[in-house]
């Protein structure tokens, strides 16, 4: 590892904040909250993981399943349980991991492996159907992808339309990668 940025950006209010660290072209963002815990209501903040499984994700796949790791331990620590670990490539899986051991959720996590096409639409549509299904208050979506989305037809209009659900869903959502 050569080079390390870190940069400290504000998610949805001052009570929150992601540090973003880049490491070996990999972006791990790491989620803390600063304030005193009976302050933040963690039972309403939903985590969604969204993990690019696709061939062109190789090699970076085993770096982004240890940052996922070191996240889901962070959120442990913090408190926050509601965690969603979304896989795509053509198509988009959920994985409900509330309520999981960290040993199951990293079993989860490194049974990962890359192969077909991307398609961030895919993936788009589970996210909505995961906050439609867990209805949070607050919600952290965390895209791990290499960029390289080559099935969606017009993304512009795709990130567009996830962004007004989530305005219209959530009282603060958050979607960085």
């Amino acid at each position: 590892m050569d080079l390390i940025k870190e940069k400290e950006f504000s998610m949805h209010s001052a009570e929150e904040s992601l540090a973003k660290v880049i490491m070996d072209d990999i972006v791990l963002l790491k989620y803390t909250v600063p304030l005193e815990p009976q302050a933040v209501d963690q039972s309403s903040k939903l985590v969604i993981i969204a993990l690019d499984v696709s061939a062109s994700m190789e090699p970076a796949l085993e770096t982004a399943k240890k940052a996922i790791f070191e996240l889901i331990k962070e959120f442990d620590v913090q408190g926050i349980s509601k965690i969603s670990l979304i896989t795509f490539e053509e198509t988009a899986l959920t994985r409900d991991m509330s309520g999981w051991t960290l040993n199951s959720m990293q079993y989860q996590v490194d049974r990962q492996y890359a192969y077909g096409h991307t398609c961030f639409q895919a993936a788009f549509k589970e996210i909505r159907t995961c906050i439609e299904f867990n209805q949070p208050k607050d919600v952290c979506i965390i895209f791990f992808t290499d960029g390289i989305d080559n099935l969606s037809k017009n993304l512009t209009d795709e990130i567009k339309e996830l962004q007004q659900f989530l305005i219209s869903k959530t009282k603060t959502a958050e979607l960085r990668s």
